[in-house]
């Protein structure tokens, strides 16, 4: 049996395992680590139980204020104790009620503009004492919405639905937030990538979304982006594409005759494109 080693090299927190080699480490290498990432309180056991006496009576705030101690040191002393927030919003109602009667009918923009010294989006997330600014999404606009995706521009699908205290943005937000993508993909590839698939006299159609500006001749020129549709694409592919994604592109391609009710949607498109991106 191997001889126990004395308390001057023990771990002087878990008083278990050696210290680390160091001369100067007070500690083993597992609670070296531990107190990297959760350091330990340095309250006195005599403040440590003022602290919790006072628990519940006043925020934890006021707690550190009264012993004289930092407020992580008071968090770190008292792991697993719940401290009381300070919250200066609990105790001007009248504040509240201000800011979100504002809010209501300006947003939140102006409504910071009009109480600069507070968190305009604390308390109208916190306490909602106002009507929605925003509707719901019906499934009728959602299936539009899918119509357009990579082919209408955000702007005009903002222009198309018109929603009311919305602006471009609440488009953008709904494809990255609820769809989980821009929505470019949708209904066919870009030119850069489908070419290396599809036959040369493939057809494509010209969007605005996604549009590139380069130089050319020295002039700033607009390029509009060439979309393959999954439809186009489906009897234009090469013949040594492999299977796999042939079969893909074909679904896709079922899956875009789904979203427009027709066999075949490129004359829908193409009126969709003139028609929403007419410009007033």
């Amino acid at each position: 049996m191997k001889a126990a080693l004395p308390k001057k090299q023990l771990c002087g927190r878990c008083r278990a395992r050696p210290r680390k080699k160091h001369f100067n480490s007070k500690w083993c290498e597992k609670c070296a680590q531990e107190l990297i990432h959760r350091p330990a309180g340095k309250m006195t056991k005599e403040q440590i139980a003022e602290a919790k006496s006072l628990v519940g009576t006043m925020p934890r705030d006021e707690i550190a204020e009264t012993l004289g101690v930092s407020l992580a040191n008071l968090r770190r002393s008292l792991r697993g104790v719940r401290l009381v927030y300070h919250n200066h919003l609990v105790r001007r109602p009248e504040l509240v009620k201000q800011v979100c009667a504002y809010y209501e009918k300006h947003g939140k923009k102006k409504t910071q503009e009009r109480f600069p010294g507070e968190n305009i989006r604390s308390i109208v997330e916190r306490y909602k004492y106002y009507k929605p600014r925003q509707i719901r999404w019906t499934n009728e606009q959602i299936h539009d919405l899918v119509k357009m995706g990579g082919i209408i521009p955000y702007q005009f699908q903002w222009k198309y639905f018109k929603r009311p205290n919305a602006r471009e943005g609440s488009i953008r937000s709904f494809w990255m937030k609820r769809m989980g993508l821009s929505g470019g993909a949708i209904h066919g590839m870009s030119e850069w990538v489908a070419r290396e698939i599809v036959n040369s006299d493939c057809p494509f159609i010209k969007t605005g979304f996604w549009e590139s500006r380069r130089k050319q001749n020295g002039k700033n020129v607009v390029f509009s982006r060439k979309l393959f549709l999954w439809v186009d694409m489906e009897n234009n592919l090469k013949k040594e594409t492999p299977g796999f994604i042939k079969d893909a592109i074909s679904s896709m391609a079922q899956f875009q005759r789904w979203v427009f009710s027709n066999k075949d949607p490129k004359k829908e498109i193409v009126k969709m494109i003139h028609q929403r991106t007419a410009r007033e």
